[in-house]
Formats: structure tokens, C-alpha cells, sequence
């Protein structure tokens, strides 16, 4: 599978790992070591992030297949943005983007936000207090794709979806 990487730094600005092919421990590896070095900054640009999700599934001509796009933010879009609506504007252009989204201690509009992403993407959207509350929700986003095991075309051991390395 393919996954790429959008975050957050500051003053409005993202950052972005191009999507990559994931096959095996060497990437998730690498993948986790990304994460893990991730500091937040402050700014939340959601909108601007669904907008450069939208650009990449695009260049990467992923139009025919589903995509999944899982949000994780501990904030509501503080660039001006509509995130909402930018996600409308994605499916409505015809791209097959399925958006779910994770609130991170968010206060309730937060948490409406990203209600209304995850309901314009045809997604679920989950509530965090912890780590075990983001695992979970990784887990049944894992589970609604249907990556309940490993790919049927392959044996290898990593199966079809990330898991942490370990």
C-alpha cells in the first residue's frame, strides 16, 4: 500500500513526505521514526492540509481506486480555513477520498469540526483522551478499510496496513 504524510509547522505552513510505498519492517520503521519526531507548533491549517491531500491523490492519478485519508489533530483549522467544505469541494471534483478523523483532547467545536469532516468524507469520526483512545480508533479504521489481516495476495508478515514497528 501507499501512504503519505501531512503535518503541521507552525505559522500556517505544512509539511509534506510524499506518499510511499509501505512493504515491509524497513518503512514502518522509518515511518514510526517520522512521527515520533513530530513537535507540535501551534497553528492548525486543516484546510490547507485536506486541499495538499487532495493535489497528491491527483499527481499519484489514485482517482480510480479509494483513498483513505485519516486526520489526527488536537485543533480546529486556525488558518482561516474551512475544512468542511474543502472536503466537499474534493468529492464533488470527483476524487474517491474517504476522510476519518481523530480529535485529540479537543474541546466540542473542535470535535463538531471534525465531525463535519469525517460526515462530508463518508468517514468516521472518533473522540481521544489518550493513546489507547488513538490506537483504538486507528484500529477500527484499520478494520472499516478492511485490513483485518493480511493481504490475501501476499504472505509477508506486516500484512496489508501499518502497524508500529517493533
Amino acid at each position: 500500500y501507499r501512504l503519505g504524510l501531512i503535518y503541521f509547522q507552525g505559522n500556517c505552513q505544512i509539511v509534506v513526505h510524499d506518499l510511499t510505498k509501505v512493504k515491509g519492517k524497513e518503512e514502518r520503521v522509518q515511518l514510526k521514526q517520522t512521527v515520533n519526531a513530530l513537535q507540535p507548533s501551534g497553528d492548525t491549517p486543516l484546510a490547507i492540509a485536506i486541499v495538499k491531500a487532495g493535489d497528491l491523490i491527483r499527481q499519484e492519478k489514485l482517482r480510480k481506486g479509494s483513498v483513505h485519508v485519516v486526520i489526527l489533530s488536537d485543533g480546529g483549522d486556525t488558518c482561516g480555513g474551512q475544512p468542511c467544505e474543502e472536503v466537499k469541494n474534493l468529492r464533488k471534483q470527483g476524487l474517491k477520498i474517504t476522510f476519518h478523523t481523530i480529535g485529540f483532547r479537543v474541546n466540542q467545536s473542535v470535535q463538531a469540526e471534525l465531525d463535519c469532516v469525517a460526515n462530508a468524507g463518508g468517514g468516521k469520526s472518533y473522540s481521544a483522551r489518550d493513546k489507547e483512545d488513538i490506537v483504538k480508533a486507528l484500529t477500527d479504521i484499520k478494520n472499516t478499510i478492511g485490513g483485518k489481516g493480511k493481504s490475501k495476495k501476499s504472505n509477508d508478515k506486516g500484512g496489508r496496513f501499518f502497524r508500529p514497528a517493533e
